[in-house]
């Protein structure tokens, strides 16, 4: 509960709880693709990339010595090939909530930096052509 105190009856201090939903899990990311909404909101959704899997495959079926049924190793008929993007999930983002992670992500991208003991010229903050990720 908030207490109160301060000028004009407005909390001093608001305690935030967490609880996680039933749909709460844990995602691979690799990228993130997004932009603005018609609504006004930004629409992030974060992708995860693995080689393309085999859409078909054959396996030719012979009698071995023993009079049994035997199957020959599986042979690849049929795949996209290239790389799949997998959309893992989508984030919509108010102006603020989308202002708020622009101010976070730095800094737990700099903490990161630190723990894996990136050579400073290698940094974020000292990055100056850091590509236009959409």
């Amino acid at each position: 509960m908030a207490e109160k105190d301060g000028p004009d009856d407005l909390p001093q201090q608001i305690e935030y709880h967490y609880q996680k939903t039933p749909d709460y899990r844990t995602v691979h990311a690799d990228g993130a693709h997004g932009g603005a909404t018609a609504r006004g909101y930004l629409a992030v959704t974060f992708y995860n990339e693995r080689a393309s899997i085999p859409r078909k495959g054959v396996r030719d079926v012979s009698v071995a010595e023993n009079g049994e049924p035997a199957l020959s190793k599986e042979r690849v008929t049929e795949t996209l090939g290239g790389i799949m993007r997998q959309l893992e999930v989508t984030v919509m983002l108010d102006i603020n909530a989308a202002r708020e992670l622009a101010l976070w992500l730095p800094r737990k991208v700099s903490e990161l930096e630190e723990f894996m003991e990136i050579p400073s010229e290698q940094r974020l903050e000292n990055q100056r052509n850091l590509g236009n990720a959409d």
